[in-house]
């Protein structure tokens, strides 16, 4: 497979119009949790005790898998509640090649969304979070593709160091590494590489870059979560063997949070929303199965003691010789403080702290903690030990009723520019209590500003609050998701500091370190600078503050289609991101293409934005080239483009991207040009369809009622179901008598690629067809015409091999896997070494009219201009007219 995501093959180019660097900083735990997506978090008694237990267990564990949403939530809920262990799902990917049920974001957009959505999980079932650099470049039928792809030992050497970094005691792969090819190759990739890191990860040879940071760490052992989907069925997985399995019960419940880890589980499954994963919670014991792979040996597993022993999971009963005695994967282990040397003293202040603790007043805790803070720093050099303290600090700052908050008083600002802070310490206890200084850092914890007139002492339950004006210096480096900072490969995210790799998220730009005095004790606690508003509908809203260039450039289009030879229009926008910016637009025309039109602007203010407009002369041909734009502003450069990704369950995203469009020069003729759509899981074909010129009508639920259908639909040329639009749109149920009338009163139907399960009709089309999971994932993959003379491959535009060139990240998926004689299948293709498959293209008349499917990834290439896509798309939409 070669390079096919463009962005990846861009941003090489791209790379070479930077003038300025997004940032580089080194990691740093912060004192007080992140901001969630409504207000900082405040945790109530209940919670308080929880987290003090927490943090009397020094035992970690560390679970393995390759995409957002492949992580056992169930697990991770159990082992951070149940065995209170740190608990880190490593997510070898942040998910780009996935589709969207949500919205529009796709590729990198996309990873961004599920990235939050993950932290978003983890919020819920008390994990951690950490990601690879690997890049889910899209569907892969076998592990060594994925790993040549991916580049192996880069890939490995991240496993690697999120072993170094978290130090688990326990590793749980959710993949089995011995089935090669049964499922999706970064699956089986992800399991592979965890077991060969769990021996890797203490060889002081390996890596060795590594070990300036880190020190070579040996895991305990490490296990494959096995579950009845690996066997096949739940029958199958009740008659296996388990005497080699151990069995733990995530639906035990927790009467701190009032529910069984498994309802905790289901909330955390369901913050995937753009993948459609909303999950019902279950109740009563369900059990979980651990296979041994290598490590310290397991003691025999004892059963629970008054607790009925079966496979609830599995669907049923188990017959007592297939019984699972419940066991512990940390069995023999010392996950204790008694560990460590010095862990002996800071085991016994946590005692003492948990002992004093007090649901009514929580400050009785505090000595107990701050003793325990300080036994903690001469241990430090030990990462899980670091993280402890700065648990510990956040918990004292809890116990105290301690709020505190740096606001500004816009959501997004340039440097050079000055901000409005706002901050805010209230200490809401009866403890003594004085604030020593406020420090405003960069995200390299460089010091900015100190605020005067402290220290200060507080009373109990009365704010102070102080209001500054920071000038932010003109070095310091934008906001944007570390790893697309630097350009990378179809296969990996380019990140040159070790130091990020693995982080979930960017340093925030700027920060507050306050330093407060409690039982004469200095704790510094550190928080990120933020901003809010009062949103009419939901009150407090909290999204982060970031720091961009003084203005940015988006083309109005992500592609521009030239239909003719003559000039047409290329219309790009500028926005300020300051008052009194102005300077001159840098197009690099491509070669063959020429244009005309002013470059200048000047925007009065914050906000406000100009179109510019050039006319641009295509070459002949059928041709693309991409089109990169910067702003040239008082001397310097900025090639970006901005964007927001903004949903309710998420904080809003904002990122800088490079600034640039698509020129898609084609020869195309279409006699469809009145379409009406039905959108499925969300694509862009509708916007695309209207560059060549169509009329496209968004479908509602209410216009696909049943009564009067094929009348109202008669309007249209041709009717399109968008992706998956038979697995997310109830109305299709309703209305496919009505759509199959249209069809055969001389409309086209084109229905593009469904899921094969959870479909609202297994009537697709007008005859009989079964889908399948076939797909043909290799996007230079050769495609033969089996039949050339067939309208849909001859008219209005004559097709050849050569329109197949150019696809991005694949050909197609779910195709047809048996279909009736009346359909005419049109294409074939194989991956390397498999089999043909002529399911992805099927046409048949019925009536007047003609119905498609196709499994053809026509989603992605109509966004990325590809000139045969759209030729033949033209065709199958203009069969009939």
């Amino acid at each position: 497979m070669q390079t096919a995501n463009r962005l990846h093959t861009l941003a090489r180019q791209w790379a070479r119009l930077l003038s300025c660097a997004l940032f580089s900083a080194p990691f740093w735990i912060q004192a007080q949790p992140v901001y969630p997506y409504n207000h900082p978090q405040q945790a109530g008694a209940a919670d308080l005790r929880e987290q003090l237990e927490r943090l009397r267990v020094l035992g970690s564990a560390l679970f393995v898998a390759a995409h957002p949403d492949d992580e056992n939530t169930r697990l991770i809920a159990w082992l951070a509640g149940e065995r209170k262990v740190t608990t880190t799902y490593l997510s070898l990917t942040r998910g780009d090649g996935g589709q969207n049920l949500i919205g529009p974001e796709m590729s990198e957009l996309l990873g961004v969304l599920r990235t939050q959505e993950l932290l978003r999980a983890r919020g819920v079932d008390r994990g951690e979070q950490m990601f690879t650099r690997a890049n889910d470049f899209g569907y892969s039928k076998h592990p060594d593709e994925t790993l040549a792809i991916w580049d192996r030992d880069e890939v490995l050497g991240d496993l690697v160091w999120s072993i170094r970094k978290t130090r688990p005691d326990i590793i749980v792969n959710r993949f089995n590494h011995r089935t090669p090819g049964t499922t999706h190759g970064h699956h089986t990739a992800s399991a592979v590489l965890a077991l060969e890191a769990f021996t890797l990860a203490a060889d002081p040879k390996a890596y060795p870059e590594q070990l300036t940071e880190v020190e070579p760490w040996q895991a305990s052992r490490i296990f494959f979560n096995t579950s009845w989907w690996f066997y096949g069925s739940q029958e199958a997985f009740q008659k296996a063997d388990k005497s080699g399995l151990i069995a733990v019960d995530p639906g035990t419940y927790n009467p701190l949070r009032g529910l069984s880890y498994t309802e905790v589980a289901a909330r955390s499954r369901s913050m995937h929303r753009c993948q459609g994963f909303g999950s019902t919670g279950s109740r009563g014991s369900d059990l979980d199965y651990l296979e041994f792979l290598d490590g310290v040996p397991m003691p025999m597993p004892m059963p629970v003691p008054g607790q009925v022993l079966g496979a609830a999971s599995a669907g049923g009963d188990l017959p007592a010789s297939q019984t699972v005695p419940q066991g512990d994967p940390f069995a023999g282990l010392d996950i204790s403080w008694l560990r460590l040397n010095g862990g002996s003293a800071v085991n016994e202040a946590l005692r003492r702290a948990s002992e004093a603790f007090r649901p009514e007043k929580p400050e009785a805790a505090v000595p107990a903690l701050l003793e325990a803070w300080k036994l903690m720093q001469p241990l430090e050099s030990d990462p899980r030990v670091a993280k402890k303290r700065s648990e510990t600090a956040e918990l004292i700052r809890q116990c105290l009723g301690l709020w505190a908050e740096a606001v500004a008083n816009e959501p997004l600002a340039s440097p050079g520019d000055s901000v409005r802070i706002q901050l805010e310490v209230v200490q809401r206890s009866a403890a003594a209590f004085s604030l020593e200084s406020i420090q405003l850092m960069d995200a390299s914890a460089r010091a900015l500003e100190q605020v005067e007139k402290l220290p200060q002492p507080l009373a109990a339950n009365v704010g102070w609050k102080t209001s500054m004006v920071l000038k932010l210096p003109d070095d310091l480096a934008f906001s944007t998701a570390y790893w697309l900072q630097e350009p990378g490969t179809l296969g990996l995210f380019q990140v040159t500091d070790q130091t990020l790799r693995g982080q979930s998220e960017s340093p925030r730009p700027l920060t507050v370190t306050a330093v407060i005095k409690v039982a004469g004790t200095l704790l510094p606690l550190r928080f990120p600078v933020v901003y809010k508003e009062n949103d009419p509908e939901r009150g407090e809203v909290y999204q982060a503050f970031e720091l961009v260039p003084p203005a940015v450039i988006a083309a109005e289009r992500p592609v521009f289609l030239f239909s003719g030879n003559g000039p047409e229009s290329v219309r790009v926008s500028v926005r300020a991101n300051r008052d009194q910016v102005g300077g001159r637009v840098i197009v690099r025309w491509p070669e063959g293409w020429s244009a005309s039109g002013d470059p200048s602007f000047q925007l009065a203010k914050k906000g406000q934005e100009k179109v510019l407009e050039f006319q641009v002369v295509p070459p002949p041909g059928n041709q693309t080239a991409d089109l990169f734009l910067a702003l040239e502003i008082d001397g310097k450069r900025y090639p970006f483009s901005q964007e927001t990704v903004a949903y309710e369950h998420i904080p809003t995203q904002t990122l800088l991207r490079p600034a640039m469009t698509r020129l898609a020069k084609l020869d195309l003729a279409i006699e469809s040009r009145n379409i009406g759509y039905i959108m499925g899981a969300g694509d862009e074909i509708p916007a695309a369809l209207r560059d060549i010129g169509c009329t496209v009508t968004l479908l509602e639920d209410a216009d696909l009622r049943p009564e009067g259908l094929a009348e109202r639909l008669g309007r249209f040329d041709a009717v399109v179901a968008g992706v998956r639009a038979y697995n997310t749109r109830d109305a299709l149920l309703g209305a496919q008598e009505g759509l199959m009338q249209f069809v055969e009163n001389g409309g086209t139907y084109l229905v593009q690629y469904n899921i094969n399960r959870g479909l609202v009709s297994e009537n697709l089309g007008p005859y009989p067809i079964a889908l399948g999971r076939g797909r043909v994932t290799e996007e230079e993959a050769a495609v033969q015409l089996l039949a050339a003379d067939h309208p849909a491959l001859s008219s209005p535009n004559s097709l050849s091999s050569s329109d197949f060139q150019g696809w991005v990240q694949e050909r197609g998926l779910y195709f047809a896997e048996t279909w009736d004689a009346s359909y005419t299948p049109l294409l074939a293709a194989q991956d390397g070494g498999e089999d043909l498959l002529s399911g992805g293209l099927l046409v048949a008349p019925y009536g007047k009219g003609w119905y498609v499917y196709t499994g053809y990834s026509f989603f992605r290439q109509l966004p990325n201009g590809v000139p045969g896509a759209f030729r033949l798309f033209a065709n199958l939409l203009s069969l009939g007219h």
